[in-house]
């Protein structure tokens, strides 16, 4: 529980500016792990506010007259993807053609709908659409092809022999191509897109292992090079670009967890940071995605739209595309006590 300063300085200022506002005299926030638990929570008014909704949850109480009576419903796009990320440092995945034929056997537009029941944008690379000076968009967005999966692994070398297992790479050891899938257990936006993937790359011959792990195991493993594909949540940040520990070889053990990298792409993250405009930015930043969108060390599925569910006693919430969704310190002047 956050309680407002009884005697605030910036309360006597004539015009004091947004950072030194805060409206609401008492802030609650209550801790509610299970999805189904907060919703219930929202209907009963044991909470006003639920941000960052699952889609399915905040489809249910938008079907529900009392709910709209009592509720208002708000989607803003957020600067938040959800990606899949290879391993390049595993022997399958060091072919940037075999990364390429993988990325091809996730169906981007079925899982908007199916996870995020159409409220979410497809990107063709790790910055927001949303963010046109500096987005890429001469670059297709991902395109459901396992037909085009399969000439790009022959292109990589690999042919399909049924009889020893799937896909064997030439000029390698017999090892057939097998993978696993890594995320974090628990969450069904993940659960459903392994299951998408898995299908896929069984229709094509691949087998494809799931692995839900609990969040420090999947950390671990991450760091530690363990995986082979992972599903992840990665939050952007649209007043930096710095990807220096996500992607440079200065993140090799830290946060680079794709071991990608090379020359021209640790150059290329180190003059985005040292650009001195926006047009030089720009620049740098197209020509980053592009070389990403060759290279394939990760996919970027789509950007999320942050869902907020709030009581309409609160009055209108500015909501924000940066976690938590709303700006809380301007949830009106005279609003109560207010539980989120």
């Amino acid at each position: 529980t956050l309680q407002r300063k009884p005697a605030w300085w910036a309360d006597r200022l004539p015009a004091p500016p947004p950072p030194l506002q805060a409206f609401p005299r008492r802030i609650t926030y209550h801790v509610i792990p299970d999805a189904a638990t907060a919703t219930l929570a929202l209907r009963r008014g044991e909470i006003d506010l639920y941000s960052m909704m699952p889609a399915g949850e905040f489809a249910r109480l938008q079907q529900s007259e009392t709910d709209r009576a009592r509720l208002r419903f708000y989607t803003t796009p957020s600067y938040e993807f959800l990606t899949a990320t290879f391993n390049v440092r595993r022997p399958a995945l060091r072919d940037r053609r075999t990364r390429q034929a993988l990325s091809c056997l996730f169906d981007v537009q079925g899982l908007i709908k199916a996870v995020e029941k159409g409220n979410a944008f497809p990107t063709a690379s790790l910055i927001s659409p949303a963010i046109k000076p500096y987005y890429n968009d001469s670059l297709p967005l991902p395109a459901y092809s396992p037909a085009q999966a399969v000439r790009l692994l022959e292109e990589a070398g690999w042919q399909r022999k049924v009889a020893e297992g799937g896909w064997i790479q030439s000029g390698s050891p017999a090892a057939p191509l097998r993978l696993s899938i890594s995320y974090r257990a628990g969450e069904p936006a993940f659960e459903t897109v392994a299951l998408q993937f898995r299908a896929a790359a069984a229709a094509v011959g691949i087998p494809v292992e799931l692995r839900p792990l609990e969040a420090s195991l999947l950390s671990q493993q991450l760091r530690a090079g363990a995986t082979d594909v992972a599903l992840r949540y990665i939050a952007g940040n649209p007043f930096s670009y710095d990807f220096t520990s996500f992607l440079h070889s200065e993140g090799f053990g830290a946060g680079n967890f794709t071991g990608f990298a090379t020359p021209a792409s640790d150059q290329l993250i180190k003059a985005i940071v040292r650009a001195s405009s926006s047009a030089e930015k720009a620049r740098l930043l197209r020509r980053f995605q592009r070389l990403l969108y060759q290279e394939k060390p990760l996919l970027a599925l789509y950007y999320v739209q942050y869902r907020t569910a709030a009581a309409r006693a609160l009055g209108p919430v500015p909501v924000s595309g940066l976690k938590p969704g709303y700006d809380v310190q301007h949830i009106g002047a005279a609003a109560p006590a207010t539980p989120f």
